[in-house]
């Protein structure tokens, strides 16, 4: 008489073969999916969570490998950033030379103006990249073509680019210009101002050299541009008992001494 009870053994032990079969044939995608990660340069973690299971560590993988879209801007920046993750000056001397300008014309004080740089000679990624955005410039070609309009804005909204000046040219923790900076900075921007704006400039440099002045404070950077542009060149209509600053006072007695 035939047992009855062979034929569960049988398929248990084929199930049980089965299964053994499928799990080495598991274990081995996962590990070809893990090596095809490490290929890839994913993190070890990465492949430790995609490798519970191998549809998972491959899409991973694929993912790993696909290349991560760039802002244009960004890209530009990158261009000419130094070590330190800004355009300092060594990347500022690049930029000016592939726009064809010089590092000391009045339109890369114009392009700091609309950036709204924190420092001379630095421009941070912020900074940069979202001015650009802005202006849709992704090139120092396409820069280049907007330095004009920039200036043009910097002309339409003076006083604004006047105080951004002082401020730009302050060191970290200064409160007042180095009196060469100072006229450095003068001899830049008030050529733009539209009207007279620097009918007094020439002989106001001249009267600080002279006379040693090593410091000019905020009160007296903003009310000099009031002076320029209000006061006669022969001084009629200019009152000492306006409250104009002791320096331009004495600006004024030394010019009418040399007038008469």
């Amino acid at each position: 008489m035939k047992s009855t009870d062979s034929p569960a053994p049988r398929k248990m032990g084929l199930a049980r073969r089965t299964l053994l079969h499928l799990r080495k044939k598991l274990s081995s995608v996962r590990g070809e999916s893990v090596a095809v990660l490490a290929a890839s340069g994913a993190p070890q973690q990465e492949r430790t969570i995609l490798g519970d299971g191998p549809v998972a560590t491959i899409m991973g993988s694929k993912a790993a490998q696909s290349p991560v879209a760039v802002r244009p801007a960004l890209g530009f920046f990158r261009q000419y950033r130094d070590q330190e993750h800004d355009i300092l000056a060594c990347g500022m001397e690049r930029l000016c030379e592939d726009m064809n300008v010089d590092p000391c014309n009045v339109r890369m004080l114009a392009l700091a103006w609309r950036l709204n740089a924190a420092e001379m000679c630095r421009f941070s990624e912020q900074e940069f990249v979202n001015a650009c955005e802005e202006l849709c410039v992704y090139s120092a070609e396409d820069l280049s073509k907007q330095l004009d309009a920039i200036l043009y804005e910097a002309r339409r909204h003076f006083k604004d680019f006047y105080r951004f000046t002082f401020r730009f040219g302050l060191n970290e923790g200064q409160r007042c210009l180095a009196a060469d900076i100072a006229a450095q900075l003068w001899s830049l921007v008030l050529p733009v101002c539209s009207g007279d704006g620097e009918r007094f400039m020439n002989d106001w440099l001249e009267f600080l050299t002279s006379t040693g002045v090593r410091v000019i404070n905020k009160d007296c950077w903003m009310v000099f541009l009031e002076f320029s542009q209000t006061v006669e060149t022969d001084f009629s209509n200019y009152f000492a008992d306006d409250s104009w600053p002791t320096l331009i006072d004495d600006f004024v007695e030394h010019r009418r001494k040399s007038l008469q």
